[in-house]
């Protein structure tokens, strides 16, 4: 292997190591809903794409609301869900049911993310507030804000990239660790409903409930290359250079 080869493959190692230098970082976040400090919330999340509404709830860059419609009585609830190890902190949870149109989230300057997991909580029946038969719908979106939900059908929108059910019957219905599917990576904004009800006003029938804590996102961003890594770059480009001069005089 002459010199110029061997700068070459020096150079080519060099690159690889600036592109690994470049790649991306990913950050895990858990919304945990403890800072809740109203009852109610009833701002409309899915009518800007950033900054916080008015009536929303914020945390950790993201923002909780529920979708609009011409009730101005739409929110969801905070509720009770556990007592911190000290004995008096209380910890929440969100609580949605049919005098709602559902929880929607984004990021409060409009940036995408992954949905990852979420802890969702439905028992089934009376005492749980939650006792009509159906299924619970929950849309990605492709764009953090989205008007206009309450007036489709809940379930098909031009924006929707992602999409997942969650039964809700006497005999199958959910409380636990939800893991979502691979296509909430990559998204802008999610919506948790109940099938066929896209907006709060309520509707003839049993009532229907759900609780929603612990939403794990991931969000990626690039990391800056190191100044390192362009100086050693900058220094295999001029090594390769002079191996190219060298090989030309002797040549003459």
């Amino acid at each position: 292997m002459n010199q110029l080869t061997t700068i070459s493959a020096l150079l080519l190692a060099g690159m690889a190591s600036v592109s690994g230098a470049a790649s991306a970082a990913t950050t895990t976040t858990t919304i945990n809903f403890d800072g809740l400090n109203q009852a109610a919330y009833g701002g409309h999340a899915n009518t800007s794409a950033t900054g916080v509404c008015a009536d929303c709830y914020a945390e950790s860059g993201f923002v909780l609301g529920v979708v609009s419609d011409a009730n101005p009585t739409n929110h969801l609830h905070q509720e009770l869900n556990d007592i911190a190890p000290d004995g008096v902190t209380p910890l929440y949870e969100v609580a949605y049911h049919n005098d709602s149109s559902g929880i929607y989230m984004r990021a409060v300057d409009g940036s995408s993310f992954s949905l990852t997991q979420m802890d969702f909580s439905a028992p089934f029946g009376i005492a749980a507030g939650n006792a009509r038969s159906g299924t619970w719908e929950i849309l990605g979106f492709s764009q953090a804000n989205n008007a206009g939900l309450s007036s489709g059908n809940g379930t098909d929108y031009a924006t929707r990239v992602a999409y997942q059910t969650v039964s809700n019957t006497a005999a199958n219905n959910f409380s636990g660790t939800l893991t979502l599917n691979s296509g909430f990576q990559n998204i802008s904004a999610f919506w948790i409903h109940f099938l066929g009800e896209p907006d709060s006003f309520v509707t003839a029938g049993l009532p229907y409930k759900m609780h929603l804590d612990n939403v794990v996102i991931q969000q990626t961003s690039a990391v800056p290359v190191p100044a390192a890594v362009w100086m050693f770059g900058s220094g295999l480009l001029g090594l390769l250079s002079f191996g190219r001069k060298k090989n030309i005089a002797l040549a003459a």
